[in-house]
């Protein structure tokens, strides 16, 4: 994605990257809120005209058809994972009323959001426990955390793929402070049974405390506080993506907890800088599911 950004000096492709970045936090933290392409342009300090251009040059889409595709996938988590009201979820997400976001999900899916959730909820409760491996902790610890400011970059495909390449580029440009290992964060936005896979946004994130040297690719973000229950996985990070999507599922269809749609995270720990990591590279991996208090 960062290739497709062209511009004279790399001073200015570094501004112009931050800029984006930027205003990627803010469109998914105010969905709730009218996105105009005047006001996104201000936030990135950029004229309207010059910033669509540069949006769509870096993400292959032009703001509107983004924030679209963002409402859609936030719709969607709290359509199969809330007992929210179709009207209280258009309203989250920005809608005018229930009929509006009626119309616009239909024509991203086919479907009624009513009816996409009764068809999600079925296939989750048919899920079969024996599908999650020993490997994986059944039951997460609960605990609190406080918000915590990183450094992330934005990564686009198969999750298979972008988690390996996320990491090396932490391996690669950063320059931690006396330290042999390295804490990363995975932070997946879109789900794949909804999403095409190369489609799927995914942020790598590192600790704002760290002394690196991001300009020009990394941008900063939040990881929110609060309530979490928190999985844990030993293993391949071939098999992150299906265990914890796994343990997840059948977690959530019994459990009382209600979740918090703040952004689930995965923190992968204690890596070290000179390991040569690929799909078969044993990791510890935490899974962070937000949930209300």
């Amino acid at each position: 994605m960062i290739e497709k950004v062209q511009s004279a000096s790399s001073a200015i492709q570094a501004h112009h990257i931050e800029s984006i970045l930027t205003v990627l936090v803010y469109i998914e933290a105010h969905l709730d809120e009218p996105l105009s392409l005047q006001k996104l342009a201000k936030i990135a300090h950029i004229s309207p005209y010059y910033f669509h251009r540069l949006f769509h040059a870096y993400l292959s889409k032009p703001p509107r058809e983004y924030i679209k595709h963002t409402r859609f996938t936030q719709s969607a988590k709290r359509l199969q994972y809330s007992h929210m009201s179709i009207t209280d979820i258009a309203f989250a997400m920005g809608y005018e009323n229930a009929s509006s976001f009626t119309r616009a999900f239909f024509q991203l899916t086919g479907k009624s959001p009513r009816i996409y959730r009764r068809e999600t909820w079925h296939r989750l409760h048919l899920l079969n426990p024996s599908i999650v491996s020993h490997r994986i902790i059944s039951q997460p610890t609960y605990l609190y955390r406080e918000e915590q400011t990183v450094f992330f970059r934005r990564k686009m495909g198969d999750y298979q793929v972008t988690v390996i390449e996320g990491i090396r580029d932490c391996q690669r440009e950063m320059t931690l402070r006396k330290t042999r290992f390295l804490t990363c964060y995975g932070v997946a936005l879109d789900d794949p049974s909804t999403v095409l896979r190369a489609m799927c946004r995914f942020d790598i994130c590192v600790s704002a405390s760290a002394s690196i040297q991001y300009k020009g690719h990394w941008g900063q973000r939040k990881l929110a506080g609060g309530k979490y229950a928190v999985f844990t996985h030993c293993g391949p990070f071939s098999e992150l993506e299906e265990r914890f999507t796994s343990l997840f599922y059948l977690w959530h269809t019994s459990c009382k907890e209600k979740l918090r749609f703040t952004g689930a995270f995965c923190e992968y720990v204690d890596l070290s800088l000179d390991i040569s990591i690929s799909p078969s590279t044993e990791v510890t991996a935490k899974y962070y599911v937000p949930l209300l208090e």
